[in-house]
């Protein structure tokens, strides 16, 4: 045996006590622990998350109409905030399918950026839809071109919309 042998080569060797056995009961008690951290974990991820902004961006295109009749075709963008928080929106774009961005510093008919928007509401940027498919010709795109509507907050977020199909060679 591996004692035997120890002794025959002169090493000491000493008894060790066996470690006590888990009851029941602790058992019970670490299981529960656990279950209570996991619930814990759970409850502050979803408080986060409903803390969190959220904005649903939409586009499509619109015609402009105001008291002298029916105006040019426009293309409507808007970033309804369904969170419960307030969202500061900054800015907002479209998305070109090879990654540039059209920024409209000083689109027409828009609510004054940075702007404050409550839960529940709504805002909304129109631009003309000529001058969108100038820069979308400009940027040498293909006469049918997928745009993204695209919000930021003033926190950093960005939230972008579905696809918006346009026809660059339709609005000149």
């Amino acid at each position: 045996s591996a004692v035997g042998l120890a002794r025959t080569l002169g090493i000491r060797t000493q008894r060790v006590a066996a470690l006590p056995t888990m009851e029941l009961k602790d058992s019970l008690a670490i299981a529960i622990a656990a279950v209570s951290l996991l619930v814990s974990v759970f409850t502050l991820r979803l408080q986060r998350k409903d803390k969190a902004e959220k904005l649903r961006v939409t586009d499509a295109m619109g015609l402009d109409v105001d008291t002298n009749g029916t105006g040019p075709p426009i293309v409507i963008l808007e970033a309804a905030n369904v969170g419960e928080r307030e969202v500061t929106v900054s800015s907002f774009c479209l998305l070109l399918p090879n990654g540039l961005v059209l920024i409209y510093p000083y689109a027409p008919h828009h609510v004054r950026l940075p702007y404050e928007l409550q839960a529940g509401k709504r805002c909304s940027m129109h631009i003309p839809a000529a001058e969108v498919a100038r820069a979308v010709r400009e940027n040498a795109h293909p006469r049918h071109v997928k745009l993204r509507p695209q919000y930021s907050a003033q926190s950093g977020a960005k939230f972008t919309g579905k696809a918006l199909k346009f026809d660059s060679h339709a609005w000149r």
